[in-house]
């Protein structure tokens, strides 16, 4: 190859071309590397805010739980009516609307953001059938036979319950630092 004014030329718009390549090339990199850091970031950040939210919706079911399983002890004992309990739920719903749902919220949650803590929660829940057994016989107008184990029964479904979202609880709060930490 002569080496001409037109071969000197070309060889420098291939050099411009190729270094305006390389150039925008590594801008692409930079730019892409950048955008996964903040969607990491982001995505991780969102993490945090379920998981905090989920804890927070645990806590309030566990309360929820409490205070019904108080209520259905008090109907056991012949202490409230079916009415007194209904009323009681109702009036507790329209205080703490977050009550009407939690269970379904907490699982909702859970399903979505965190798929082994739904799991977790299905088992905790399974825990509160004795109790609501119990309960749904009342309405359906049957009286326990035995009213101290029914009582019995109620207050250890809501402690299985409570032993059980304690679990969820500390793996979450684990998990939660985890996330923090990184």
């Amino acid at each position: 190859m002569e080496l001409t004014k037109e071969n000197v030329a070309l060889l420098a718009a291939l050099g411009v071309f190729v270094g305006t390549v390389i150039s925008n090339v590594m801008t692409y990199l930079i730019h892409y590397s950048k955008q996964k850091n903040e969607w990491v970031k982001e995505n991780k950040k969102k993490k945090i805010e379920k998981a905090e939210e989920l804890y927070r919706n645990l806590v309030l079911w566990k309360k929820s739980v409490f205070q019904t399983h108080s209520d259905w002890v008090l109907l056991v004992g012949g202490n409230l009516s079916i009415e007194q309990t209904l009323d009681k739920t109702i009036e507790r719903n329209l205080n703490t609307p977050e009550f009407c749902k939690i269970s379904e919220l907490s699982s909702i949650l859970a399903g979505i953001y965190f798929p082994d803590v739904a799991l977790q929660i299905k088992k905790a829940q399974k825990e509160l059938k004795p109790a609501n057994d119990i309960y749904f016989s009342i309405m359906n107008g049957s009286r326990p036979k035995n009213i101290n184990e029914a009582i019995a029964t109620i207050l250890d479904a809501g402690g299985e319950f409570d032993k059980s979202v304690d679990k969820i609880l500390e793996g979450l709060s684990c998990e939660i630092s985890e996330m923090m930490s990184k």
